[in-house]
Parts: C-alpha cells; sequence; structure tokens
C-alpha cells in the first residue's frame, strides 16, 4: 500500500506542469507614428485609449541619430547604439568589400554583414529558453534524484525523468525588415519578409494570425510591422486628413486587438508592446549642393533627405569641407567624422563616413546623385525625419499593456535603447550587451503581479513539502506498525 502511495506522489512530482511560465511577448513596429499623433483634437483613438488606461505610455520614446528607419529598428532590437550595432543609417557603403546597403529593394542588404555585429531580440530569444523554466526543470530532477535515492526506487523513474525537455523560444515575425537574415548562424522560427508598404489591413491579417500562434502555445515572441503612418506622412504631411484617416484606421484595429485579446483568453497570458522609429517633420525647404560638391573629389556619395554621406578621394577631404562652408547656405553644417557630436553615438563606426553633411530640420538636401526631391503620384515628398533626435518633431512614442505591465501608468520620456531590457525581461531570456540602464525602465513593469510566477513557486513548494511529510509518515508507519 505504502509503495502505491509513494508512486503515485513521484508520478504527480515527475508529470508536474507548474513551471514558470514566462508571458508571450506581442511587438508591434508603427514606424513614423510621432509621439504626440494621439493627440490631435479632431482624432477620436478609443482603442488606443483602451490601453493607455490599461497600461502603461511613454512621455515619447527619443531616438537615436540618425532619425531614420533601419538605425533605430537595431537599437530597438539589440538595446544598442548605432555605433555598436553598425547599422549607423539607411544608406550605407562597406568600404572593405565595397557593397552598398541601400533602403527599398536591395539584396545586399540582406546579406549577414550589415546585421552580425548584434544579435537581435529574435535571434537571442530562438537561442534560449525561459531561464525560470531551465531553473524548475533542474530543481524537480535534483527533488526527483533526492527521492528515488531515499527510496531505493531510481530505477523506476529513471525513463520518466529524460522525458523533462526545455524548449528554446519561437519567434515569429511579420513583414519585418530584416527577420529573413541569418545572424550568427542562427534563424527565426519564421519569417515574412518585407516587400511592400503595410497598411492596417495589413496589420489586422498578421495580428490575428500572431494572436491565433499564441492561443495554440506555437509562438513565444511576434513582431509585426505597419509602415503606413510613415509612408502617409512622407506623402501627405503630418497634419494631413489622410494621415489623420490612416491613425483612425490602426485604431479599429487596436480595438480589435483588444477585443480578441479577451475572448481568446490571452489577456492576461499576453504582454504588447507598441513602439515607433522616429518622428516626422513638414519640409520647409530645398538646399541644392549639386555645384558645390564636385563628383571628380568623392568615390562615393550617398544621400537621403536632409543627409548626405561622403568618402572623398584621398587629399580631398578639406576641399569638400572648404566648398560647402564657403557656400554658406543657411542651417547646413558639415562634419567631419571625428568632429561628430559624441552624444549621437556615431562616430566609433567604420561604416560612418568621413563627411557628413547634415540640413537644419526639415531642410531636403539635393546632390547629384539624388538631384530633386523624391516624388510621389501626389506630387513630392512633404514629411521628412532624419534630424537631430533631440528635436520635438523627431521624438516616436511607446505603450504597452498586459500582465507584466502596470496600468495607466504615463511613464517619463526613455531612450529607445532601453526597451530591449524589457524585452528580455518578460521573455525571462538573458539579455546580450547593451546600452540600457535598469532603473530607466523598471517602474513601468508590474513584476510582482505575476501570477503564474506564484502559483508556480508555490505549488513547487507545496509538492516538496507533501512528499518530506509523507516521506516521514510512511517511515514512522514502518516502525510502529
Amino acid at each position: 500500500m505504502e509503495l502505491v502511495i509513494l508512486r503515485c506522489l513521484l508520478f504527480s512530482i515527475i508529470n508536474f506542469h507548474g513551471f514558470v511560465q514566462a508571458s508571450k511577448l506581442l511587438l508591434i513596429l508603427m514606424d513614423g507614428f510621432r509621439w504626440d499623433y494621439f493627440d490631435f483634437p479632431d482624432v477620436s483613438l478609443p482603442g488606443f485609449q483602451q490601453i493607455f488606461q490599461e497600461g502603461v505610455r511613454a512621455q515619447y520614446l527619443i531616438s537615436e541619430f540618425p532619425t531614420n528607419s533601419y538605425p533605430n529598428f537595431y537599437s530597438i532590437m539589440t538595446g544598442l547604439y548605432p555605433e555598436s550595432h553598425g547599422q549607423v543609417s539607411n544608406y550605407m557603403y562597406d568600404v572593405p568589400t565595397g557593397k552598398k546597403f541601400l533602403l527599398g529593394s536591395n539584396d545586399d542588404a540582406m546579406l549577414p554583414l550589415w546585421w552580425e555585429e548584434a544579435e537581435p531580440l529574435w535571434i537571442t530569444a530562438e537561442k534560449q529558453a525561459s531561464q525560470n523554466m531551465i531553473f524548475m526543470i533542474n530543481e524537480r530532477k535534483n527533488i526527483l534524484t533526492a527521492i528515488s535515492k531515499a527510496l531505493n526506487i531510481e530505477h523506476q523513474i529513471e525513463h520518466r525523468r529524460t522525458h523533462s525537455k526545455i524548449e528554446n523560444k519561437r519567434a515569429y515575425f511579420y513583414d519585418w525588415l530584416g527577420c529573413q537574415v541569418t545572424i550568427r548562424g542562427t534563424n527565426i522560427t519564421f519569417c515574412k519578409p518585407y516587400t511592400k508598404v503595410t497598411y492596417p489591413g495589413d496589420l489586422a491579417i498578421t495580428l490575428n494570425e500572431g494572436l491565433h500562434l499564441f492561443a495554440n502555445n506555437s509562438a513565444d515572441l511576434v513582431g509585426l510591422y505597419l509602415e503606413s503612418p510613415d509612408a502617409y506622412g512622407h506623402r501627405f504631411g503630418v497634419v494631413s486628413e489622410n494621415l489623420k484617416q490612416g491613425l483612425r484606421d490602426i485604431d479599429d484595429v487596436m480595438q480589435a486587438m483588444m477585443s480578441n485579446l479577451t475572448s481568446m483568453g490571452l489577456k492576461e497570458k499576453v504582454n504588447v508592446m507598441m513602439f515607433s522609429d522616429h518622428g516626422m517633420a513638414d519640409r520647409t525647404s530645398v538646399v541644392n549642393l549639386t555645384t558645390v560638391i564636385d563628383p571628380d573629389d568623392w568615390i562615393e556619395l550617398l544621400a537621403s533627405m536632409n543627409i548626405v554621406r561622403i568618402w572623398p578621394k584621398e587629399d580631398k577631404l578639406e576641399k569638400i569641407v572648404q566648398d560647402i562652408q564657403r557656400a554658406n547656405f543657411s542651417g547646413v553644417q558639415v562634419y567631419r567624422k571625428e568632429d561628430l557630436p559624441e552624444r549621437w553615438h556615431l562616430k566609433d563606426h567604420q561604416r560612418t563616413p568621413p563627411l557628413m553633411v547634415i540640413g537644419n530640420k526639415a531642410q531636403y538636401l539635393i546632390t547629384s546623385t539624388r538631384p530633386k526631391v523624391h516624388e510621389y503620384p501626389t506630387g513630392p515628398m512633404v514629411g521628412m525625419h532624419g534630424f537631430d533626435n533631440t528635436d520635438t518633431d523627431m521624438r516616436a512614442m511607446f505603450i504597452a499593456t498586459g500582465p507584466a505591465f502596470k496600468k495607466n501608468k504615463v511613464a517619463h520620456p526613455i531612450y529607445n535603447i532601453e526597451l530591449y531590457q524589457m524585452m528580455c525581461k518578460i521573455l525571462d531570456i538573458t539579455a546580450q550587451p547593451h546600452n540600457g540602464t535598469w532603473s530607466n525602465v523598471k517602474d513601468m513593469l508590474d513584476l510582482d503581479t505575476s501570477m503564474a510566477t506564484k502559483r508556480s513557486t508555490h505549488d513547487v513548494i507545496l509538492v516538496m513539502i507533501l512528499g518530506v511529510t509523507l516521506h516521514s509518515m510512511l517511515t514512522i508507519f514502518r516502525i510502529y506498525f
């Protein structure tokens, strides 16, 4: 009889599944969503308002310089400054290989050489299991070993012990820039590569798929990319009705998401983090550098909106500097690499060019390689970004909701490199070295209310106590009866 009872107890321990389980994490990157788009008086956004009430919102998110997409995408996903992760621009020239990274359709941009100087979140997640899960499984093994040795029945449970399997995280990313790249020998579980501008209708589809992946426990991390705020801002401007209607359309998707999280039983299991890469400002002027920078003086020149990057020919650097300074364009500055401001965290990387010409806020610089303002079917580009990251209009946004976050909280402004450590904490994985500081973000999280953690720890302790108690009772039973 006592052996039957012991076997039942051991079977319960062996098959115990009350481990600490990290929350699922949903990331939504909304390109070009300026920090104050929530505050248009003529735009009602009830979906976002619900998220504010049920989660946290930073006053604003401070982007890295340059305030363009790729440098900030990667800063968010690695927690590193551009000079540390290597993606210093949307347009890069790699001198050793002669390869170029260009925004848009460019196969060379998906080569690992641009991505492997840092390890983004989705790769780190694929390489790791939950740290608490590892701890709990190891603790269970220790308990089983001790009890089985004490009862001299180790051979009867050995085959069950081998079934304790620790699985790494599984990440699914949709329309995400670079998710298809093999980084440090590892690939994501699933990537739908970016191929076109994504709109709210596209987000609704991928969001629905992502929630179902969480519901059937296929995914631990899902990343979704929405480009429409950036596209509308560039094409129509920041106060245009087109952009405002685009915000309303996004809000409809947010309302549906919040409803589906509840109806699918995911509200206490999934954390949602939404953020943008930069802000937007309407173009104010155009500066023509075509006749100022002599094409015979440079090896490579890459221009994008307000920034021109120059790799001069030998002994031509100072000539280019003097030619630009002599033109005396208002608001235009030329920087030697070593003179770039420290706060931009840009100059200590080999891909940062020897010279950068930077226009003032909302100045569009045209050159021999880009001789006119970018054209849309509706006309020239209206909205721009790329300016100093201290500029108010370059501020991005961050909001989050879920069991790991406090409710109805407005947090102080934070740099976007701070988000990475929160993501790792929620996923319960060990972060790679990063530039973030935990004290800057810990107040947003409500880690003490993780019911899964409380229940799991309580249940493990309870099983241990029951095991010891029962063993003691059976020992007494043998002695006296």
